[in-house]
């Protein structure tokens, strides 16, 4: 059976690991939607001259640029009492800072290449579950690879991919 859980691992890091397996985080309906989303190209350049009616735009395929990205992933936690929830919370927010976070998603055969950028829209549930988004920003949305290519580059750095 294929394994789909979502994995992150910070730049500099030798593992990737399982967002369900050690947080207890799982991606919730809409996520993929969002990580699917088209990414938008940035402005053309163009030139306004005002001896000229309109604008002249240089459109080319060398030309164009793609722009970074903010990526919002709802999230759920399941920890079962609040003790296992503070702990957890805490715990990969501190994971998630100050680094580089590639995040594979075997689903979608991609892993991306984010910085995070916060947590947002928390509610929590019976004190033992918890609603929130992880927020990112995705500096260059042409730097993806897909799982495939990922896992020969960690082969070359002797990285151990299965955790």
């Amino acid at each position: 059976m294929a394994n789909y859980d979502v994995k992150i691992m910070r730049e500099g890091d030798t593992r990737f690991l399982a967002l369900r397996t050690l947080w207890r985080v799982q991606l919730r309906r809409g996520a993929y939607s969002l990580l699917l989303a088209e990414e938008a190209v940035k402005d053309y350049v163009k030139n306004e001259n005002r001896l000229r009616n309109g604008a002249q735009y240089f459109v080319t395929d060398r030309s164009t640029r793609i722009r970074e990205r903010d990526i919002e992933l709802p999230c759920i936690m399941e920890a079962g009492n609040i003790a296992i929830l503070l702990q957890n919370l805490k715990s990969l927010t501190t994971y998630l800072k100050g680094h580089f976070i590639y995040m594979q998603v075997p689903r979608l055969d991609t892993v991306y290449k984010l910085v995070y950028t916060g947590l947002s829209n928390f509610a929590q549930y019976n004190l033992s579950n918890a609603t929130f988004t992880l927020r990112f920003k995705e500096p260059d949305p042409s730097s993806r690879t897909t799982v495939a290519q990922a896992n020969l580059n960690l082969l070359g750095n002797n990285i151990d991919e299965n955790v």
